[in-house]
């Protein structure tokens, strides 16, 4: 009866928990919309076969490359992406226990369930990834021990270490502000052997001295947000679009985490990891609100790394609460189960308004893929995306195989070509999909599959 009392407990604990939910959660999402959805997402699929695509980190694309080379689609591209989030769940459990106990663990499994970041975890996106990794990095130089102390006592750095070091030097490499956040690392661990922590910024600087570029799926440069920043941008849109995401915050219940997750860092600021963590949501508030000015716009997707780098301090402090004063645990726990539910109804409505925006492309698939041996010319809709630049040929080709040149021609990406390489390009085609509607949002994908020429008669 001890063994058994003792498996149960170690089966029932919240890192093991934690990973399982989180995987379950975001494989019932991937389940109710296999599909790739959201722009980068489609060009991140069309340079599946590249590590470098457009100027974006390696660290994603190297997964999805890998991934599609042993022959996974869309689908299992995004699976792999949500085990690798849902490990980042357990590290950050991990994380929160070796701060402040079992309960902190526990509070910080239940408090990742946060809807947005279920949705965009699941998807070809880096923050499942970026968390994954700070988190993971930190869970292990928790058990080792942080400070100059630490190495002192041991004669050299404990393998933990070595290995949280290497860790944290991939942050570069998946998001930029992972850069900051990495020096952050360097001031926390406080020994010299934490520079070797520096060899993902090494290696990106490397590639761009010797002038490696990476590949473009389509003439779409999602870089254009920043490098003509300095001309569009407009501080009364920019005030609008950050109410706007404030508004979602609310809306998506994140703001509370956010609140929490601040005083939690106050109060509990000496706990060993606060600081790191407390400075890399430091580092991704203003990233956030420079991402709105970029895409001049706010999205759901920008809320995901704020609120999950605040649930671990918010969990901090509610164990803390949870062991001084047990009276508040019914409270807690009703808390909890309330942020469950909120959480998994958020991300189900979201999958469910990202199926609908795809729907015409997705219903036009379904009529073009009878005809195996089809070269298509695509009509698509236009004025997708931010600032309207993208269009529908993103769409089909970062959900399906297809590459353009290979399977289709895009007419308006044509449109950058002599008029005699664009006839020639369109007379290789027999089957066309075009757009037919009055507006970007109403209408349908008309699909056209010419007949094969009759044989001539004998003589």
């Amino acid at each position: 009866m001890v063994k058994l009392g003792a498996g149960l407990r170690a089966a029932v604990h919240p890192v093991i928990v934690g990973i399982v939910f989180a995987f379950v959660a975001r494989l019932w999402l991937i389940l109710r919309f296999p599909n790739n959805f959201a722009f980068d997402g489609w060009q991140r699929w069309a340079g599946r076969e590249h590590v470098l695509v457009q100027d974006w980190l390696p660290g994603l694309q190297l997964i999805i490359a890998v991934v599609a080379e042993l022959g996974g689609g869309v689908t299992i591209t995004r699976i792999v992406l949500a085990a690798i989030a849902a490990l980042g769940v357990g590290a950050g459990a991990a994380a929160a226990g070796s701060i402040s106990g079992r309960s902190a663990a526990w509070l910080y499994a239940g408090l990742a369930t946060f809807g947005p970041t279920l949705v965009w975890t699941g998807q070809l996106y880096q923050e499942g990834l970026y968390t994954t990794v700070l988190l993971t990095g930190l869970a292990l130089a928790l058990r080792a021990g942080t400070g100059l102390s630490v190495v002192r006592q041991a004669g050299r750095p404990p393998g933990r270490l070595l290995v949280a070091d290497l860790i944290f030097g991939a942050l570069p490499l998946v998001r930029y502000e992972g850069w900051l956040v990495v020096v952050g690392y360097l001031f926390w661990r406080h020994d010299i052997s934490a520079l070797r922590a520096l060899w993902g910024e090494a290696l990106w600087v490397g590639l761009k001295f010797f002038g490696v570029r990476g590949y473009y799926p389509s003439g779409v440069d999602y870089f254009e947000d920043w490098r003509e920043l300095g001309t569009r941008f407009n501080a009364e849109r920019w005030i609008l679009n950050v109410l706007d995401l404030g508004q979602m915050l609310s809306q998506s219940g994140g703001l509370t985490v956010v609140l929490v997750g601040l005083a939690g860092a106050g109060m509990c600021w000496r706990a060993r990891g606060i600081p790191l963590v407390s400075f890399a949501l430091a580092v991704q508030i203003p990233a956030t609100l420079a991402w709105v000015a970029g895409l001049e716009t706010a999205t759901q997707r920008m809320l995901v790394l704020p609120v999950s780098l605040a649930v671990l301090p918010a969990a901090v402090a509610g164990a803390e609460l949870w062991e001084r004063v047990p009276r508040v645990r019914a409270v807690i726990t009703a808390a909890i189960v309330m942020w469950l539910g909120l959480g998994l109804y958020v991300a189900r409505d979201t999958v469910d308004r990202e199926r609908m925006r795809v729907r015409p492309e997705v219903m036009a698939l379904g009529r073009m893929q009878v005809c195996k041996d089809c070269f298509w010319w695509i009509v698509p809709r236009l004025g997708l995306g931010s600032q309207g630049r993208d269009d529908g040929c993103e769409i089909l080709q970062g959900m399906t195989r297809m590459k353009e040149g290979e399977q289709f021609w895009c007419a308006p990406w044509m449109d950058r070509l002599p008029a005699a390489e664009r006839e020639a390009a369109r007379a290789q085609t027999n089957a066309v999909v075009r757009w037919s509607a009055t507006d970007r949002h109403n209408g349908q994908y008309v699909v056209e599959v010419a007949k094969p020429a009759e044989p001539a008669a004998s003589p």
